[in-house]
Formats: structure tokens, sequence, C-alpha cells
């Protein structure tokens, strides 16, 4: 076969032929969009699997937080004292005192915590600053509580251990029962009142 013109006249056929035209066309583009998202949705599986083993492995490799001690949680709360006297009409309170109390129990070692007026003044010693006054204690028919400079005295009728206590509750008795106790002082006059002891 002989074609006329020479190849000038074949080559835009043999060209436009070896490129996709038409229906071809666009299925081409298609698929390369679907290529190029298959390839995305691999990526995205990809980096979300190595990021779930990273967090997994660092789960793993985590310490456990320690365990609370039972002995701690257990560990009883130091011994206090509380005492609230009354004002002569209504029975109601007047002033109250907490103390914390160490040492043995026949003669403790009493610091003052805070006071609490009629008012609803509270004085939380050491929080607030100031120091917690020291109180003496002393044994006697009953127990005394003396405060720094005398100024006040709590006369503790039933005071575990004596012989008061023993005569009003007998030889047992619960460590946290209110008994009666006595105020003496200046500033309240002389008042009525009970104290109890909470804690070992």
């Amino acid at each position: 076969m002989r074609f006329e013109g020479g190849w000038s006249a074949v080559l835009p056929f043999v060209v436009w032929s070896g490129f996709p035209h038409g229906r071809n066309a666009s299925e081409a583009g298609r698929g390369a969009v679907r290529d190029e998202a298959m390839k995305r949705i691999l990526a995205v599986s990809v980096i979300t699997g190595l990021s779930a083993a990273l967090v997994a492995a660092w789960l793993i490799r985590k310490p456990n937080p320690e365990p609370v001690s039972v002995v701690a949680a257990l560990k009883p709360a130091k011994p206090t004292l509380y005492c609230e006297f009354y004002n002569f009409v209504g029975r109601s309170p007047k002033v109250g005192f907490t103390f914390a109390l160490s040492g043995a129990a026949a003669a403790p070692r009493v610091t003052q915590l805070n006071q609490i007026e009629s008012d609803g003044t509270r004085t939380a010693f050491e929080s607030e600053g100031i120091a917690a006054p020291l109180w003496t204690f002393e044994a006697g028919a009953p127990p005394t509580l003396v405060s720094p400079g005398e100024a006040i005295r709590i006369l503790l009728y039933g005071y575990e251990g004596t012989e008061s206590a023993k005569a009003q509750f007998g030889e047992v008795r619960s460590a946290s029962a209110w008994f009666e106790a006595g105020l003496r002082s200046i500033q309240y006059l002389n008042l009525d009142g009970k104290c109890r002891r909470s804690g070992a």
C-alpha cells in the first residue's frame, strides 16, 4: 500500500491513536482517581495502626499506681479533748475549747487547737499563724487544765482514769463519752459544761 503525501500525512493519525479519547479517556481518568483514593486509604490505615500500637505499648509499660497502704488508712486519729461551757440562760454554749493530747493519759501534754466563742468567732491556732498555747495538766481530784498565765482553769470531773470517772462510769467506759467539767475564769466567770475525748 502506498501512502500519498509520505509520513507527514500518516503521523497525525498515529499520534492521535496513541492517546485515549472519548469514553476511553473518561474511564482512564476515573481509574486514576480510584487508584489515588486507595493509596490515601492505605496510608491512613497504616498511620492509624501504628498510632494504636504505640498507645498500647505505652499503656503496657506505664507503671501501675502505688496501692494505698492499709496500715496508713487505718491509722487512728490523734487524741483530742473538746470542752464546751454554757451560759446560765438557755444552756447555750458560751465558749468551747479543743485540745490535742499526747503522751500518757495520766499526765498528757495538752496543746490548744482552737477556741470558739458564742458569737461564732473561731480562733484556729497555728493555721492562722498564732502559736498554739501549751496548757498545764494538773493531776488531782479532779484533774485540771490550766491556761498559760493561769487565766482559765478547766476542771475535768469525769476525766478517764480518775476516781470520779470510775464512780460515774465504772471501770469500763467509752473514751468518747461526755463527762462533767467546770470552767473557772475572770473573763467567763464560773460556768458548767462538759468535755469529750476523741481518737486513740
